[in-house]
């Protein structure tokens, strides 16, 4: 929450969000561009400076983009005589590679794609990069939209993957523990009988209080080191849709209430200009192509991130989701419902994504009735009379 942050800290990173509260909370960075020559905002990728934009004024420095990227196993590829995943490939070649790279039963079964984290997660980044418009911004508060052709043709392909395909296992989450799924997901992975997987870069956020600086740590993907792993773009869909670019960008801001605005100027553009300070793909192109960056991540992770988010066309939907608020982001539950009712046979593609998309307007209308945009207790109850079972332990 900005207005939290600036209430406590001079300069902060943190998510966008801006909304209509933001301009009392956080000082607006125009005149510090004017003033200061080494910023231009043509030096930062369009589609993520375009987060921190709010009434036509620049409220924030992008700082850490997140981009989702294709982990593939290169041992796999050379053994199977595949030639490894370019930045132009296309989900047909995805399948195809997959395809190729699907064979054996029980404990030496080899899959040619692994979920790395959940479905759901794969879901929204997939059906977001094919050009599925999840959510319609046209309308107050937001609309969830999951049975949209696009969105429909987006997920029958993901969805064959599994009923057609059989390229990508099955797994089994209903022992209610979460970390067994995902150490399920990695064994695959470690063991060498994933393929392809998907990933996305980590964070590292800092926060300057009252005459204090704290760094919060980063975990960097251990796959940036493993030379038998590479990366790749997320393949383009049909008529070369392509989606966003990016999972996720945070950035740098100056509180309103700070008497050292100049002094937070000059150190979050200073952040802005160095490879060190992200853990993700650097916001300003001129860092993001130098040769530092490159080495500092592999020539081939630069290249694959590089692309991702040049070719990406619109803003982020997890960012979109994110900025919205926590309400929105139970979407995720109707679409893993739909997956699973299509992957037991319960539900055509068509029928899953109606019904999800009922109970998705069914629990927008309650959090509407009930003002419940900020209540965790009233949208557990809003979910439970949308009539979503698994409802999630609220905090």
């Amino acid at each position: 929450d900005l207005a939290a942050m600036a209430a406590e800290y001079d300069c902060f990173q943190a998510s966008p969000g801006l909304n209509d509260e933001s301009p009392a909370a956080i000082v607006n960075l125009e005149p510090f561009l004017a003033a200061d020559t080494s910023v231009r905002k043509d030096d930062f990728f369009s589609s993520v400076l375009d987060q921190f934009v709010y009434q036509g004024q620049l409220w924030g420095l992008p700082g850490n983009v997140s981009v989702s990227l294709v982990n593939y196993n290169k041992e796999l590829f050379d053994a199977a005589g595949l030639a490894y995943p370019t930045a132009d490939w296309t989900t047909s070649d995805f399948l195809e590679m997959a395809v190729a790279l699907t064979h054996g039963s029980g404990e030496d079964e080899q899959y040619g794609y692994v979920p790395m984290f959940s479905e759901a997660n794969d879901l929204i980044t997939i059906l977001d990069r094919l050009g599925a418009n999840l959510l319609d911004e046209s309308e107050d508060p937001p609309r969830v939209v999951l049975s949209s052709p696009e969105a429909v043709e987006a997920f029958r392909w993901y969805t064959s993957l599994v009923t057609q395909y059989h390229v990508q296992p099955v797994f089994d989450d209903e022992s209610g523990d979460p970390g067994l799924s995902m150490r399920d997901r990695m064994a695959l992975i470690d063991e060498g009988r994933a393929a392809m997987w998907l990933s996305s870069g980590s964070v590292r956020s800092f926060t300057v209080g009252r005459g204090e600086v704290m760094v919060q740590g980063f975990a960097e993907s251990a796959d940036a080191a493993d030379s038998t792993r590479g990366v790749a773009p997320l393949p383009a869909g049909p008529n070369s849709a392509q989606g966003s670019g990016f999972q996720s960008v945070d950035g740098y801001f100056i509180s309103a209430q700070s008497d050292a605005r100049q002094a937070c100027w000059t150190w979050i553009s200073f952040l802005t200009q160095h490879v060190t300070s992200t853990s993700g793909l650097p916001a300003r192109r001129s860092v993001a192509e130098s040769a530092e960056y490159r080495q500092l991540v592999g020539e081939e992770r630069a290249e694959a991130t590089l692309a991702s988010v040049n070719s990406g066309s619109k803003p982020s939907i997890y960012q979109r989701i994110s900025d919205e608020g926590n309400w929105i982001g139970f979407s995720s539950l109707w679409l893993s419902d739909a997956y699973e009712r299509v992957i037991d046979g319960e539900a055509t593609v068509e029928e899953a994504l109606a019904d999800a998309q009922e109970m998705s307007d069914k629990y927008r209308d309650c959090i509407i009735a009930n003002d419940a945009f900020q209540d965790p207790q009233a949208m557990s109850a809003c979910l439970s009379e949308s009539g979503m079972n698994l409802i999630p332990e609220m905090p």
